[in-house]
Protein backbone atom coordinates (compact mmCIF):
# COMPACT_ATOMS: atom_id res chain seq x y z
CA UNK A 1 0.00 0.00 0.00
CA UNK A 2 2.84 2.36 0.82
CA UNK A 3 4.50 1.77 -2.54
CA UNK A 4 1.24 2.47 -4.38
CA UNK A 5 0.71 5.66 -2.37
CA UNK A 6 4.26 6.89 -3.13
CA UNK A 7 3.79 6.05 -6.81
CA UNK A 8 0.52 7.98 -6.89
CA UNK A 9 2.03 11.01 -5.14
CA UNK A 10 5.00 11.07 -7.50
CA UNK A 11 2.74 10.73 -10.52
CA UNK A 12 4.78 7.80 -11.77
CA UNK A 13 8.15 9.61 -11.87
CA UNK A 14 11.17 7.72 -10.51
CA UNK A 15 12.56 8.54 -7.07
CA UNK A 16 15.42 11.01 -6.87
CA UNK A 17 18.64 9.86 -5.17
CA UNK A 18 17.82 12.00 -2.11
CA UNK A 19 14.39 10.39 -1.86
CA UNK A 20 15.93 6.92 -2.11
CA UNK A 21 18.28 7.74 0.78
CA UNK A 22 15.34 8.91 2.90
CA UNK A 23 13.55 5.64 2.10
CA UNK A 24 16.60 3.64 3.19
CA UNK A 25 16.89 5.63 6.42
CA UNK A 26 13.22 5.06 7.19
CA UNK A 27 13.57 1.32 6.44
CA UNK A 28 16.58 1.02 8.75
CA UNK A 29 14.71 2.79 11.54
CA UNK A 30 11.71 0.48 11.04
CA UNK A 31 13.86 -2.67 11.23
CA UNK A 32 15.60 -1.43 14.39
CA UNK A 33 12.21 -0.68 15.96
CA UNK A 34 10.77 -4.08 14.99
CA UNK A 35 13.86 -5.87 16.32
CA UNK A 36 13.45 -4.03 19.62
CA UNK A 37 9.78 -5.08 19.81
CA UNK A 38 10.74 -8.67 19.12
CA UNK A 39 13.37 -8.67 21.88
CA UNK A 40 10.96 -7.09 24.36
CA UNK A 41 8.24 -9.62 23.53
CA UNK A 42 10.72 -12.46 24.09
CA UNK A 43 11.64 -11.03 27.49
CA UNK A 44 7.98 -10.59 28.38
CA UNK A 45 7.16 -14.17 27.34
CA UNK A 46 10.01 -15.50 29.49
CA UNK A 47 8.79 -13.50 32.49
CA UNK A 48 5.17 -14.57 32.02
CA UNK A 49 6.15 -18.23 31.79
CA UNK A 50 7.80 -18.00 35.22
CA UNK A 51 4.78 -16.53 37.00
CA UNK A 52 2.97 -18.78 39.47
CA UNK A 53 -0.48 -20.07 38.58
CA UNK A 54 -2.99 -18.07 40.60
CA UNK A 55 -6.00 -15.82 40.33
CA UNK A 56 -3.74 -12.81 40.94
CA UNK A 57 -1.50 -13.82 38.04
CA UNK A 58 -4.52 -14.26 35.76
CA UNK A 59 -5.80 -10.80 36.70
CA UNK A 60 -2.35 -9.31 36.07
CA UNK A 61 -2.12 -10.95 32.64
CA UNK A 62 -5.62 -9.86 31.63
CA UNK A 63 -4.74 -6.29 32.63
CA UNK A 64 -1.51 -6.54 30.63
CA UNK A 65 -3.38 -7.83 27.57
CA UNK A 66 -5.93 -5.01 27.78
CA UNK A 67 -3.16 -2.43 27.99
CA UNK A 68 -1.30 -3.98 25.05
CA UNK A 69 -4.53 -4.07 23.04
CA UNK A 70 -5.13 -0.39 23.77
CA UNK A 71 -1.62 0.48 22.55
CA UNK A 72 -2.18 -1.47 19.34
CA UNK A 73 -5.61 0.05 18.73
CA UNK A 74 -4.60 3.65 19.37
CA UNK A 75 -1.43 3.60 17.30
CA UNK A 76 0.97 3.48 20.22
CA UNK A 77 2.72 0.42 18.78
CA UNK A 78 3.44 -0.52 15.17
CA UNK A 79 2.77 -4.25 14.92
CA UNK A 80 3.01 -4.48 11.15
CA UNK A 81 4.99 -7.72 11.37
CA UNK A 82 2.70 -9.28 14.00
CA UNK A 83 5.27 -9.79 16.76
CA UNK A 84 3.22 -8.07 19.46
CA UNK A 85 0.00 -9.82 18.40
CA UNK A 86 1.80 -13.16 18.54
CA UNK A 87 3.09 -12.34 22.00
CA UNK A 88 -0.43 -11.50 23.11
CA UNK A 89 -1.69 -14.82 21.75
CA UNK A 90 0.95 -16.65 23.79
CA UNK A 91 -0.09 -14.74 26.91
CA UNK A 92 -3.72 -15.69 26.28
CA UNK A 93 -2.59 -19.31 26.10
CA UNK A 94 -0.97 -18.98 29.52
CA UNK A 95 -4.06 -17.40 31.04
Amino acid sequence: MVAVAIYAILGGRPLLEEEKQQKNDISLTWFIYQNSLSEDCSRLAATVSELPVSLQTAELLVDLLLRMDKKLCTGGVDDSDGVVGGCMEEIVGVT
